[in-house]
């Protein structure tokens, strides 16, 4: 028995949009983008949906990044603030006070 190539696209020509993609349309709708940045975003938010449907753990984190960035480039995310440091924040957790200690005095 020959087994047939699994086919990205259903016979019907209309592929299912997955739960990123999906959210992505609904909140395009409220916004004014030009088409160029919203065909961008779907694009990336698809290749988010293939990679957790194919439970690809690295190359969902490599794409998610890249859909936050160009999210955040469109205005889509985030506001106007700097870039997560982690050296600062592990600085800023060593001063930060423990649940169980007590006040200095």
């Amino acid at each position: 028995m020959v087994s047939r190539p699994k086919r990205s696209e259903p016979a019907g020509g209309r592929r299912r949009r997955g739960r990123i993609e999906a959210a992505l349309d609904a909140e395009l709708r409220a916004g004014d983008l030009p088409a160029g940045a919203r065909a961008h975003l779907r694009f990336l938010a698809g290749l988010c949906d293939a990679a957790e449907r194919a439970e690809d753990v690295d190359g969902g984190a490599k794409i998610g990044r890249a859909y936050l960035d160009a999210r955040a480039a469109y205005g889509l995310a985030g506001g106007n603030r700097e870039p997560l440091d982690p050296f600062a924040a592990f600085v800023a957790g060593l001063s930060a006070p423990a649940l169980g200690d007590a006040p200095d005095a």
